[in-house]
């Protein structure tokens, strides 16, 4: 039987959320700034880490966490409110390709399927899972290049950068990395769950990139947030740059992501 993980991110300092399904293994992302001290979370600044950049590289703290920690068959990674779908059967989307709801129940946690059999069976069919995409189309952008040209807290001077790196140090991918900015599928949030072999060179590549590009950009003058966001989409494009190159040897699957809008407790929840 494979040992499949699915790690939640959770933020320092707030109180969210935690999924009663199958698989889940809470995070705090940046526990180097958390002042609570949760006994009953997994924290990203124990063994091997990079907690203390959390600032810059936001949920990618737990990755690398699970990366140089965790063992398992298949890695997954969402966020205390956004979590994946196991429903194959259609439910209503929104534009956005996402199935929302308020709160996370016992009526939502069977409507998503989040059971071990269903969770399994849909899981260990590929060896890798990722969100559904957004079209560029409905963020006012012909492509996705363009949408990173247009967006605010976004620099196209950072793509730029990252191809240049890629081009660089693997060349293998340069010519997928530019079909992809071409075209008209944006795939947000971090949302995935990869087959071990595979994680294992994502996350490798991964990091590498990443050390190579906070060399070379200047990020002194971002903000916070915009530091999150710069971060994100680079990673964002990157593990399905690495997969669609191997797409004759790997089993894609896709699903769809399901955020809740009111990820604070309530009452009837069934949530850890």
């Amino acid at each position: 039987m494979k040992d499949i993980k699915i790690f939640v991110t959770h933020t320092p300092n707030k109180e969210s959320i935690r999924f009663q399904a199958p698989f889940t293994y809470d995070v705090i992302a940046g526990s180097s700034f958390d002042t609570k001290k949760s006994d009953d979370f997994y924290h990203d600044n124990t063994g091997e880490n990079i907690s203390i950049r959390n600032k810059s590289y936001c949920e990618l703290t737990t990755q690398y966490w699970a990366w140089k920690n965790q063992t398992a068959d298949y890695y997954g990674f969402c966020h205390y409110r956004r979590f994946f779908n196991f429903n194959e059967s259609s439910l209503h989307e929104s534009k956005w390709g996402t199935i929302e709801f308020d709160y996370f129940d016992a009526q939502i946690k069977e409507k998503l399927h989040l059971n071990e059999s269903d969770m399994r069976n849909y899981i260990e069919k590929y060896d890798f899972l990722i969100a559904k995409g957004v079209e560029a189309s409905s963020m006012n952008a012909k492509t996705l290049y363009s949408q990173y040209e247009k967006a605010s807290d976004l620099h196209i001077g950072d793509v730029n950068i990252l191809l240049n790196i890629i081009n660089e140090k693997y060349p293998w991918l340069y010519e997928t990395a530019i079909r992809f900015f071409k075209g008209k599928v944006f795939f947000p949030c971090n949302m995935f769950i990869m087959q071990k072999q595979l994680f294992q060179s994502y996350s490798e590549m991964l990091f590498d990139i990443l050390e190579q590009f906070e060399q070379i950009a200047d990020m002194s003058h971002y903000s916070r947030r915009i530091s999150h966001n710069r971060t994100s989409w680079r990673a964002n494009f990157k593990h399905l740059l690495f997969v669609f190159k191997r797409e004759e040897h790997v089993q894609i699957g896709r699903t769809t992501s399901s955020p809740f809008s009111k990820y604070r407790y309530r009452k009837g929840s069934i949530c850890r």
